[in-house]
């Protein structure tokens, strides 16, 4: 890769790097983080918002990949009458 092309990659992460930290920023001065007591706490929250957001997926979708979960493995004989 080119220094060139390096030196533009390496400028647009700070960058963006630069404004995740505003907004990080801008959101705690608003009161606008949670807080928690242990590792455990946190973990627990995740997981909870991880259920959440995996219960709204479309209902279709979701029923479509639990068949393909549930229904039994069809077998097919390949032995053309050897056996």
């Amino acid at each position: 890769m080119p220094t060139r092309t390096v030196a533009t990659t390496q400028t647009n992460k700070l960058r963006a790097l630069r404004a995740a930290a505003r907004i990080g920023l801008s959101a705690l001065d608003r009161g606008k983080f949670k807080e928690f007591r242990s590792i455990e706490d946190l973990q627990a929250y995740l997981n909870d918002l991880s259920d959440k957001i995996v219960s709204k997926r479309p209902y279709k979708s979701h029923t479509h990949q639990m068949r393909k979960i549930t229904e039994p493995t069809k077998r097919v004989d390949i032995s053309h009458g050897r056996g």
